[in-house]
């Protein structure tokens, strides 16, 4: 298989190495949580607000989700 045909990437996560170390992962994950966190904050500014909650909205959400679990 050539490497244009992958259809995935694999990424070890784990904590340890094969030598059963700790690998050095604290500098390399701090500038992804930061770059996660800027996102869901630009994400958050452009939510629409929720709609208001009433006894009409509640009787909705149970009947739609009887509906789903019953198909």
């Amino acid at each position: 298989m050539t490497e244009e045909e992958k259809g995935f990437v694999v990424k070890d996560r784990r904590a340890f190495d094969d030598k059963g170390d700790v690998k050095d992962q604290a500098a390399k994950e701090e500038p992804r949580r930061q770059e996660v966190n800027k996102k869901a904050g630009a994400e958050k500014a452009e939510e629409m607000p929720l709609p208001e909650v009433n006894f009409n909205s509640l009787i909705f959400s149970l009947s739609s989700s009887a509906l789903i679990n019953l198909v």
